[in-house]
């Protein structure tokens, strides 16, 4: 019977299918529950410590290692809105480009969406049109997934909105 189907195996479910972030309809559809089991699911399954609900019908799989999540921004930024990628300062910086570790994630979309605080860090999404977003790609930080500017992209951002870099002074020393 699917509702008795154990937090925990869903957790190692989802760690299998690499859905490391996911959302509760794909629960659902996953394991044949309606929208109140799997409600009651995730609920558990965030009281047990196994996931984090980001925001509505959002969640992390956090598994046995929360850590690993939490203390990685960037994946947790690309999971927050789609399509999206990160650039800017974070971009600069992940690529070597600047010393200065930024405190904000600033991720570019085509579609609007407000900024999000989410466990002390500030996610900025920048909205550029479509013909803007091209130039990034599937990295890898902490054996988690995330999409990145490459670097003359991070540059070209930076270039076009330094606001989002630190200022004209921190997009010249990444150049």
């Amino acid at each position: 019977m699917a509702q008795m189907i154990a937090p925990i195996s869903i957790a190692q479910t989802l760690l299998q299918k690499g859905l490391f972030a996911f959302q509760s309809h794909m629960v659902a559809d996953l394991f044949g529950l309606d929208k109140f089991q799997t409600s009651h699911l995730l609920q558990r399954m965030e009281r047990d410590g196994l996931v984090a609900r980001v925001e509505h019908g959002k969640y992390l799989l956090l598994g046995l290692t929360p850590e690993k999540v939490f203390a990685n921004p960037l994946y947790i930024g690309c999971n927050l809105h789609s399509p999206a990628y990160i650039s800017f300062w974070p971009a600069l910086h992940f690529h070597g480009l600047t010393e200065q570790v930024p405190l904000t994630v600033f991720l570019v979309t085509t579609r609007r969406k407000t900024e999000k605080d989410f466990r002390g860090t500030r996610f900025i999404f920048v909205t550029l049109k479509p013909e803007a977003f091209f130039g990034y790609r599937r990295e890898v930080l902490d054996d988690l997934p995330i999409l990145v500017a490459d670097p003359a992209k991070a540059i070209l951002d930076s270039l076009s909105l330094p606001e989002y870099a630190g200022g004209n002074t921190e997009v010249a020393k990444a150049l």
